[in-house]
C-alpha cells in the first residue's frame, strides 16, 4: 500500500466519524421530539433534570425499570408507575406549549417546579415522611397550584382540600406562591 491510498482511507474515514457524530446527535434531538412537542435547546438540560429525578425515584425500589414499586399491589404500583413517568411528561408538555408562560426564564422555573417537586416526594420518601403511594394525588394537587401559579392565584384555597404530607410537601415547592404564608402557617 502506498502512502496516498493510506491518506485516502484515513480522509474516507474521517468522513465516517463525522457522518456518525452527526447521525447520533440527530437521534438525541430525536429523543427530545414528541409527536406534538420539540423541546428548544435551551430548555433540554431542564427537562433532563426531570428525567434524573424520574430515574432517582425509580431506582429507589432497587431496581432501575421504569417501573415504580411501592408495595405488593401491582395495580396501585402501576397507578404510581403512570403518575410518574405520562403525567409528567404531560406537565413538561403542558408547560412548553402555554401561550400565557412566555418567556424562556418562567417556563425554566415552571419546570424547576417539577423537578423540586420530584426531589422532595423522593427524599420525604426515603426519610418515611410521606407514603410513596400518594405519589398520584401530590401530582394531582402540584399540577393544581402550579395552574394556578400561571395564573397569578394564591395556592391556599388547593391545599386546604389536600392531605397533611400532599400540602406539606407542595408548600415547600411553591414558597413564592402568593399564597405561601397563608398555606404554610397549617404547617408551622
Amino acid at each position: 500500500m502506498n502512502c496516498s491510498s493510506e491518506v485516502k482511507l484515513d480522509n474516507s474515514m474521517k468522513y465516517f466519524y463525522l457522518f456518525l457524530v452527526v447521525f447520533l446527535a440527530g437521534l438525541e434531538s430525536f429523543a427530545y421530539m414528541d409527536t406534538t412537542v420539540i423541546v428548544p435547546l435551551q430548555r433540554r438540560y431542564f427537562h433532563d433534570k426531570i428525567i434524573n429525578e424520574q430515574k432517582l425515584c425509580d431506582k429507589a425500589d432497587g431496581k432501575v425499570d421504569n417501573i415504580i414499586r411501592v408495595g405488593k399491589n401491582e395495580s396501585i404500583n402501576m397507578h404510581v408507575t403512570d403518575a410518574m413517568f405520562r403525567k409528567v411528561k404531560e406537565l413538561q408538555d403542558w408547560i412548553e406549549l402555554n401561550d400565557i408562560i412566555k418567556n424562556n426564564n418562567e417556563k425554566i422555573r415552571y419546570l424547576a417546579y417539577i423537578e423540586n417537586m420530584l426531589r422532595s416526594y423522593r427524599i420525604a420518601c426515603k426519610k418515611r415522611e410521606i407514603n410513596p403511594v400518594v405519589f398520584p394525588s401530590l401530582l394531582e394537587n402540584f399540577e393544581a397550584i402550579l395552574k394556578a401559579q400561571v395564573d397569578g392565584k394564591p395556592m391556599a384555597p388547593i391545599v386546604e382540600n389536600a392531605s397533611w404530607e400532599v400540602a406539606k410537601l407542595n408548600t415547600e415547592v411553591f414558597s413564592d406562591n402568593p399564597g405561601y404564608k397563608e398555606s404554610n402557617i397549617l404547617f408551622t
